[in-house]
């Protein structure tokens, strides 16, 4: 047996038997074996049975949840743990020496030069995080150390890196470069803003805004096909039809418009993203080569002519975004579940939405045309026979706006609710007549209530492999006996109201942070699962909180990129984030899930009842 040779600073520990996980969390919770110690004895586990890694990292999840590990040594034995499983150490972690050697796992085949956590692209761009993969490339975060003297905001962008099949092919590249040329010309608010084209050795990148927010197909999953409000609708027809006619002034053509590639910010603003990978240049003789053009259209929302290896043309995007409008006019797709070829060859015809004047329902027809010859080739006439003057000024923040309206009620309940309210009012007014003679004159006065009513924060505890599907929230329970309670009646003074400053409010009044969802399904066409946290309350000043994702029946690192624990920062004013968790594009004939998670609220900020939620990936569709 070979003796295990504790590196220098490293706390002798208790030595349980090698397979005795249980024995080991217990000794780093009762503070008899240290995080290095702990962190060797993993190493040499994970040694010896190389796929045990992710279940210490479960275990370990609910050792915390359960408040059994302190949490700043949950946070570095997590993270290191997380790192020996991807091969990967953050070099912020204190680890032994030799752990940085660990991979356990094989690691995905990556498309492209290989690129880690803490990595600078020409002396310049630290990448920080990974945002999510694609047919070009891989997305990530990242600091610009040109911009350290701005505000913290300003500092970070996204950056993608393209993958190797794409730089070894010169024409591709080459086509690319001077598409991303074409698009640092368009300067809108409604398209994402591109910055620089650039190499480092063979890693070619380029840098663009950094977004925080969720996709429009992820909106419309949250409230469960219910339409938008129609004043949010048109609204966001308004906004891509501008964003898509000020590229096609300047000779551009998308090629690739769907609810995928349209953003929606958490202030409510609105992107429409990937011009760089997918759109096709208006071009002449250099495009008639011979040679079938590349296509990388969404089949959904592509044209006949297109999805029949036709080079797309602004025609074509009048096509899909007319498919986006009525998708989000009745909250279903025109032709659901068949492709235009699809449906041209079943002569299935669109239903009129309800609600659409005559001159709305003709422009919506127009461009829904099979024939490419009848669809309007202007996209700022058609937005004009649509008519968009209902539409609202702006987007509602995103939290808002991926809350669905309660179902309404039926025309009868409203009548009688409304009989019910009046009969009480006419009640009331009358009791009032009667009794108004016994009633104490009270003039220029305010009165206080003063309960005291003690509360405490309840933790989650679940398993980590086998969660419900909605997480735990507050259980009704009855209220503790009160005593009486004694009303002062005292002049109204400044002092009585809300304090007016921030600072005052903050601690009077604290913020929640929690969840906005218990569960959110992905579809296996996305690259990445979006869970949003929103904080309620209070919103003034800066807050924080620690996040991180927990394996469940998906793979960590096979299924989805894993986050080891990590800070999130609610800016002033700010109610919601966005964490994105990139996904790996396997084939899944089941629905797999893990979870998110989120705790250690900072700034005096609590934590509500929506602290887990459930992901779930969607079985890839077998057609």
């Amino acid at each position: 047996m070979n003796a295990v040779t504790q590196p220098v600073g490293v706390k002798p520990a208790q030595t349980p038997p090698p397979g005795a996980l249980r024995e080991w969390l217990d000794l780093l919770a009762n503070g008899k074996c240290d995080a290095p110690a702990f962190l060797q004895s993993m190493q040499t586990r994970f040694q010896s049975e190389p796929d045990e890694n992710w279940e210490v990292l479960s275990q370990l999840d609910q050792y915390y949840r359960r408040g059994k590990i302190k949490p700043e040594v949950f946070l570095e034995v997590k993270t290191a743990l997380a790192g020996y499983a991807l091969g990967v150490v953050d070099s912020g972690v204190s680890t032994p020496p030799a752990a940085a050697r660990v991979r356990s796992t094989p690691q995905p085949q990556s498309e492209g030069p290989e690129v880690r956590l803490g990595d600078v692209l020409r002396g310049r761009y630290r990448i920080e995080g990974l945002l999510g993969q694609g047919g070009m490339g891989a997305v990530f975060e990242a600091l610009d150390a040109y911009r350290l003297d701005i505000p913290p905001s300003g500092q970070r962008l996204a950056i993608k890196v393209l993958h190797t099949a794409v730089t070894m092919r010169a024409e591709l590249l080459t086509e690319l470069r001077r598409e991303f040329q074409h698009l640092q010309l368009l300067s809108h608010p409604n398209i994402v803003r591109v910055y620089e084209f650039d190499r480092d050795g063979p890693r070619a990148f380029f840098t663009m805004e950094l977004l925080n927010g969720v996709l429009l197909s992820r909106v419309l999953q949250a409230r469960k096909r219910v339409p938008l409000e129609r004043p949010q609708a048109l609204a966001v027809i308004r906004d891509v039809g501008a964003a898509i006619a000020h590229a096609h002034s300047r000779g551009i053509v998308h090629g690739d418009i769907n609810p995928q590639n349209i953003f929606i910010t958490s202030r409510g603003e609105l992107r429409v993203l990937d011009f760089g990978a997918s759109h096709k240049l208006v071009a002449g003789a250099a495009q008639n080569d011979g040679k079938a053009p590349a296509s990388f259209a969404t089949p959904g929302y592509a044209s006949c002519q297109v999805l029949e290896g036709e080079r797309s043309d602004t025609r074509d995007d009048v096509f899909a975004l007319a498919c986006v409008a009525y998708l989000l006019l009745c909250g279903n797709h025109p032709f659901p579940q068949y492709t235009a070829l699809e449906a041209r060859a079943r002569r299935l015809t669109a239903r009129r939405p309800a609600r659409l004047s005559n001159r709305q329902w003709r422009a919506l027809r127009a461009g829904l045309n099979w024939e490419r010859e009848k669809r309007p080739a202007d996209i700022q006439e058609w937005l004009q026979q649509l008519n968009l003057h209902d539409a609202a000024k702006s987007l509602v923040e995103l939290t808002e706006l991926m809350e669905a309206p309660t179902p309404k009620q039926s025309n009868i309940a409203l009548k009688l609710a409304a009989l019910t309210a009046v009969a009480a009012v006419l009640g009331a007014g009358f009791l009032f007549v009667r009794q108004r003679a016994r009633l104490p004159n009270v003039s220029a006065v305010a009165s206080h209530v003063s309960v005291d009513r003690a509360s405490a924060p309840a933790r989650i505890d679940a398993p980590s492999a086998h969660l419900g599907a909605t997480a735990t929230a507050d259980l009704a329970r009855p209220l503790p006996a009160q005593p009486p309670v004694t009303a002062t009646v005292a002049p109204a003074t400044k002092s009585s109201a809300t304090p007016s400053d921030p600072a005052s409010a903050a601690a009077a009044w604290p913020a929640k942070i929690e969840m906005l969802a218990d569960t959110v399904d992905v579809p296996a066409a996305d690259s990445s699962a979006l869970v949003v946290v929103r904080r309620k309350g209070n919103l003034h000043g800066r807050t924080g909180f620690t996040w991180w994702t927990e394996s469940g029946t998906a793979k960590p690192g096979t299924d989805f990129q894993p986050v080891v624990p990590r800070a999130e920062r609610f800016e002033d004013g700010k109610s919601s984030i966005s964490l994105n968790i990139p996904l790996a594009g396997t084939m899944r004939s089941q629905p797999k899930s893990f979870y998110v998670l989120i705790d250690m609220p900072e700034d005096g900020a609590k934590l509500g009842a929506r602290v887990i939620t459930m992901v779930t990936l969607l079985p890839t569709n077998p057609q």
